[in-house]
Formats: C-alpha cells, sequence, structure tokens
C-alpha cells in the first residue's frame, strides 16, 4: 500500500495510529516527569541540594539542553530504545529542577 493507493479512511487510520502513540509518549513523560518532583518536593535533603546548590541546579538546567540538542540531532538515527531511555531521563531531569514550586524560600513564606 502507497501514497497513490491508500483510501482517505486508510491514510485517517495511519494517522490516527500514529499520533494515538506519540501522545502515550508524552504522557509516559509527563507521568515520570510528576513522579520525580513529587520526590524532590517530598525530600527537604533533595530541595536543599538541588536548590541550595547553584552549581549543581545549573549544571541540570545544561545538562537537560545539552540532551535536547542531542536528541534533536540524532534522533532519526538513533535506536528506538536508546531515544526512549534518553527521552526518559530528559522526564527526569526536568521532574527533578521543580525551583519554582519546591523552593525553600517559597515554603518558608
Amino acid at each position: 500500500m502507497d501514497a497513490w493507493t491508500t483510501t482517505p479512511a486508510q491514510a485517517a487510520e495511519r494517522v490516527s495510529a500514529f499520533l494515538w502513540k506519540v501522545y502515550t509518549w508524552m504522557a509516559i513523560g509527563l507521568g515520570l516527569t510528576a513522579v520525580v518532583a513529587f520526590a524532590v518536593a517530598g525530600s527537604p535533603d533533595l530541595i536543599r541540594i538541588l536548590v541550595g546548590n547553584r552549581l549543581v541546579f545549573f549544571g541540570l538546567v545544561i545538562a537537560e539542553l545539552g540532551l535536547v540538542f542531542y536528541l534533536s540531532a540524532r534522533a532519526a538515527s538513533m535506536a528506538p530504545g536508546t531515544a526512549a531511555g534518553l527521552f526518559a531521563l530528559y522526564s527526569a531531569l526536568n521532574g527533578s529542577r521543580c525551583r519554582s514550586s519546591c523552593s525553600p524560600t517559597r515554603a518558608s513564606r
């Protein structure tokens, strides 16, 4: 079945299946981000380490940006498992940087 012989219904079904997979991966990433953020928010020691130490905080920011650039440049040529693992790492890094909601200065106000 090629692009010239598919019916509009078949094309719509393929697009729908693709979008289902995309949104599933987005939901998994968001869920992982939420779990990590919840774990960080529930641990005063982790908050102190991640927010109180600027070197750690900015190291996480730079690592996250570097991972975004790396994934953007190489995603098409990566093995699916590698891409999924790096996406999970990105989601976890994103959850670990909950500075605005976990900051000790906000909690003490």
